[in-house]
């Protein structure tokens, strides 16, 4: 399982919401980081985006429209590795 830390922007008003994201191979879960804890969403669907500068942030657009911006390059490689074996 992958897991690391991000921030949710679910619409461009709303503000960023902290979370905690997994991804068992099959589904990505986000999970909401503040009191209560509490998944916020999951999902099949979704896309792994590349920064294209070195200041910018990975991101995962879900199919909600919602995205999930984090700095845990690692990670992010790790789940990209994976999705790319998968297709």
């Amino acid at each position: 399982m992958i897991e690391f830390k991000g921030t949710y922007h679910q619409f461009s008003k709303a503000d960023p919401v902290a979370v905690l994201v997994q991804y068992d191979g099959l589904i990505l879960y986000v999970w909401h980081l503040s009191e209560p804890f509490h998944r916020m969403t999951s999902s099949q669907n979704f896309h792994v985006h590349k920064p294209y500068g070195a200041k910018d942030q990975h991101s995962i657009k879900l199919s909600n429209g919602s995205c999930i911006k984090t700095e845990n390059r690692q990670a992010f490689e790790a789940l990209s590795q994976l999705l790319d074996q998968a297709a």
